[in-house]
């Protein structure tokens, strides 16, 4: 499961430089997965990747950043602060489970 970076058009081929780094390094290395993965017979599942990285993982609040680390804010959420890259994966991961799913690549019946 990946989450959906169509909006990122820029191809690994053109000239970069270090500070657009983030906006196409991240589409390069999901486009190297999802061929990978569909080479071995693996199905691709693309989410929204709206506030994958600002959404608490249990409460589902957006929650407080710095730097690396997500604070959710809720009085009552148990999460405190945690890293941030692996609230966003729980959440990618929750929104296949919830059907919340953009595209299928490769599925077969």
């Amino acid at each position: 499961m990946l989450e959906d970076l169509s909006f990122c058009e820029a191809t690994l081929w053109e000239r970069r430089t270090v500070d657009d780094t983030g906006t196409w390094l991240l589409p390069a290395l999901q486009h190297a997965i999802a061929v990978k993965a569909q080479e071995a017979d693996i199905p691709v599942t693309y989410v929204n990747p709206k506030y994958t990285t600002q959404q608490c993982h249990v409460c589902g609040e957006l929650g407080r950043l710095e730097n690396d680390t997500l604070e959710c804010t809720t009085e009552n959420c148990s999460v405190g602060t945690v890293c941030r890259d692996r609230s966003a994966a729980v959440n990618i991961a929750q929104r296949v489970d919830l059907g919340e799913i953009i595209e299928v690549i490769g599925h077969h019946d």
